[in-house]
C-alpha cells in the first residue's frame, strides 16, 4: 500500500488506522 493510499485509508478509517496517520 503507497503512503497516498495509506493517507485516504486514514482519512476514512481515523479510529482505525490512527497510527499509520502519525507514522505516515
Amino acid at each position: 500500500v503507497s503512503l497516498e493510499e495509506e493517507s485516504i485509508g486514514t482519512q476514512k478509517n481515523m479510529t482505525r488506522k490512527e497510527t499509520s496517520f502519525e507514522r505516515g
